[in-house]
């Protein structure tokens, strides 16, 4: 089932034979996925909550790979008189999942409703419900480990995800300071202890402070350090109320009325122009959160915490004034500034991901004259629309940890409708409106849906999964930059994207295990320009003789020419088989003058073996597609279970004759924690390869250090920051699109 939102309604699940949900295959030789694992985020953003379940069939022929755990293929001798081929059936239903919140007059929620008890409208048209099925979420015990915040168990329900937004770009700077001191309290109880809460801002940029965790205190320690942070201070509400102070002045002089309505409009014109880029950035960067949310499966909403958005901000120049009447033409001045578009976009897109918006305005009650009211007053209304039609809670109190408690507790319980849309994905947003039959209960419910183009959802998720890599980490992928020589003003290096093994889907075909990915890499200069985009879609197809695909990992790789200043470079990796989606940044730091330094320094993985594809540029891309050549191979990565082996690989740039050998240095912070020597036998025309004793290392953080003792003060030829992670923390994660 497709996971834009939330599980596969129970009547569905129970309505499907008992083989469909063993992973193992069914009677026939099936393979078939679970009905909880979301399958391709390309249509998995198609529509609201959740949606579209797509089961794939691969019938077991002669011939064809066996799989581990599933039943045998049947002889070749089964009466047919034609070949055997492979049959790959897909069967699509699509399902749109709106959450409906019932309560009495006291807020309390109301259980055993049918669906003979809800009216359903959509674009204003009566329709049927196929099936209602009450939700109630229930944590219980300890929170888990930060490690395995985001694996769920087969079987057991998805955790709830928040994620707190903090608008630092355009809200006073007291009440963001407000914000996060209710936000530790916030954490410190009342969520259910399987709760996943990331924090993200937004100030100049849209900043991911942590990712999904259950870890309260790692969560409350960034907070509070970011309380005291004075770069997230922003001066957009002073500098605005200079602005309606420098109207008001202009209004009362003593120059003729009409010249000053004419300097009145310019001013407006100009303050509307300048404060709606930066109000226009933020609902860009929300916008692109919920893009990024939308192929998470389950409960997933963004708590936004900041002033407001409004619709025009140059009409709060006019409400502040207490302009009244106002004349036609500062009217028609701020007409062109509005950011309802935005607005609506923002609607949609959380209709089409299945994500809920809640919003708790962190500027309080308003204090003040008429037109201060009425400036406040619409700051919160785009808020209150935002919520209003995700089916979210909103608060404008002085009490912010009032609102985030409402904002959690709204979403413990509700009804998930069912509704079967008719047609294929049109890629508009359709509003919808439920009714409660009989008195005496409150309703709320998301207020619309989208239905994107599976291409749209896939291209959004991308773009998500570009801007914000942090929130998808379900692949476990890793990005390298294995740095080479400079050549003239460039630098080459090797890009390595790793990817572990079990990740990847391959599908037999043809004798073969397949696999279709999509490949993209974007690199970025110290003053954020573009200095590289390459996407790439390549196919494997594995020999059995190789190894059985899943316990292969994956590296895929290419060459590369920079500029010599530092880099940022993201990868992101989709799996057209699952529509998985994972990502990962690196950055590569400007280049060192190092003479007689190392090249290539890498560490590899002694116990994973990984197919080695590399990423080529095409020469006709309209020719039909031809399976990438492979190696397999030890695999290149920079993160290591605890007592994996591993070793490590350099050239030289020079020829080293007589001398002392290299050292190698592991170092903890500024403790050295190993140190080897080089042995003169693992050296081969510059080339060196030796394995490292790490096995009795604890899990953290290290770099690897090449030193020359010859050189002054033992120079450093080069180094390589490491990782070491618990045992535990190798079980895969629940992420978007995940398995």
């Amino acid at each position: 089932l497709h996971g834009c939102g939330v599980e596969a309604p129970r009547w569905l699940k129970e309505a499907l034979p008992p083989e469909a949900g063993d992973t193992k295959g069914g009677p026939r030789g099936c393979i078939m996925g679970r009905l909880e694992t979301p399958m391709s985020s390309s249509t998995a953003g198609a529509v609201s909550r959740a949606c579209v379940a797509a089961v794939v069939l691969a019938l077991v022929w002669p011939g064809a790979p066996h799989l581990p755990g599933a039943p045998a293929p049947p002889p070749a001798s089964a009466g047919r008189d034609e070949k055997p081929r492979a049959m790959l059936e897909r069967a699509t239903a699509e399902l749109v999942l709106i959450e409906a919140y019932v309560t009495d007059r006291r807020d309390r929620p109301i259980k055993g409703l049918q669906a003979s008890d809800f009216v359903l409208s959509v674009d204003g048209a009566v329709k049927p419900i196929a099936a209602v099925e009450y939700r109630e979420a229930a944590g219980g015990g300890a929170p888990p480990a930060p490690e395995a915040a985001a694996a769920v168990p087969a079987g057991r329900s998805l955790p709830r995800r928040f994620v707190l937004f903090f608008d630092d770009e355009t809200s006073a700077s007291s009440g963001l300071a407000l914000a996060r001191q209710a936000a530790e309290k916030f954490l410190a109880g009342g969520l259910l202890p399987d709760d996943q809460i990331a924090l993200a801002a937004y100030r100049k940029r849209l900043e991911i402070l942590h990712d999904f965790t259950t870890d309260r205190e790692a969560l409350r320690r960034i907070l509070h350090d970011g309380a005291r942070d004075p770069r997230r201070v922003s001066t957009f509400v002073l500098e605005s109320r200079d602005r309606t102070e420098e109207l008001r002045l202009l209004l009362r002089s003593g120059a003729d009325s009409s010249i000053r309505i004419r300097q009145a409009a310019s001013l407006l014109d100009s303050f509307g122009a300048l404060e709606v880029r930066h109000l226009r950035d933020v609902l860009r960067a929300v916008t692109t959160l919920v893009d990024s949310l939308s192929a998470w499966p389950g409960y997933k909403a963004v708590v936004f915490l900041g002033d407001g958005i409004p619709e025009n901000p140059a009409q709060e120049h006019l409400d502040r004034a207490n302009l009244v009447p106002t004349p036609q033409e500062l009217v028609e001045a701020i007409q062109k500034h509005n950011l309802s578009l935005e607005i609506n976009a923002l609607v949609q897109s959380a209709a089409g991901g299945g994500v809920t918006m809640h919003s708790v305005q962190t500027a309080g009650l308003a204090a003040g004259t008429l037109g201060e009211t009425l400036a406040h007053s619409r700051r919160g209304n785009s808020l209150e629309s935002l919520a209003l039609n995700t089916g979210g809670v909103s608060s404008s109190s002085n009490d912010l940890l009032k609102g985030l408690v409402e904002a959690e507790q709204g979403s413990r319980s509700y009804y998930v409708i069912s509704y079967a849309p008719e047609g294929p994905p049109d890629g508009r947003y359709h509003t919808v409106r439920l009714r409660v039959k009989g008195g005496g209960v409150r309703v709320r419910w998301r207020m619309g849906f989208t239905r994107f183009l599976p291409s749209e959802a896939h291209r959004r998720v991308l773009q998500a999964a570009h801007l914000l890599p942090d929130l998808y980490a379900s692949l476990q992928m890793e990005l390298s930059a294995v740095p080479g020589p400079e050549e003239g003003t460039e630098r080459i290096a090797d890009l390595v994207v790793h990817v572990p093994p079990g990740r990847i889907l391959f599908l037999p075909r043809e004798g073969r295990s397949t696999a279709t990915l999509e490949v993209g890499l974007v690199a970025l200069d110290v003053a954020g320009h573009e200095t590289l985009r390459v996407a790439r879609t390549i196919h494997i197809a594995l020999d059995h003789e190789a190894a059985y695909p899943g316990d292969l990992g994956l590296n895929i790789f290419t060459r590369m020419r920079f500029s010599p200043s530092g880099q940022t470079i993201t990868a992101v990796l989709s799996d057209s088989a699952t529509g998985a989606v994972g990502a990962s940044r690196s950055s590569f730091p400007a280049a060192a003058s190092r003479p007689g330094g190392v090249l290539g320094l890498s560490l590899y993985s002694l116990a994973e073996k990984s197919v080695w594809v590399e990423l080529r540029e095409k020469a006709d891309a309209d020719a039909p597609p031809e399976a990438e050549p492979y190696s397999v191979g030890p695999a290149l990565k920079a993160t290591f279970l605890e007592g994996e082996p591993l070793a490590c690989g350099f050239r030289s740039r020079g020829a080293r004759e007589g001398g002392a050998p290299l050292r190698l240095l592991i170092r903890a912070g500024d403790r050295t924690v190993r140190e080897l020597e080089v042995p003169p036998g693992r050296s081969d025309h510059g080339t060196a390869t030796l394995p490292l004793p790490v096995d009795d290392l604890a899990a953290g953080d290290y770099l690897l250090v090449v030193q020359d003792p010859d050189s002054g003060g033992a120079a450093e030829l080069g180094s390589l920051p490491f990782s070491i992670r618990p045992r535990e923390a190798g079980a895969p994660r629940d992420g978007p699109a995940g398995r």
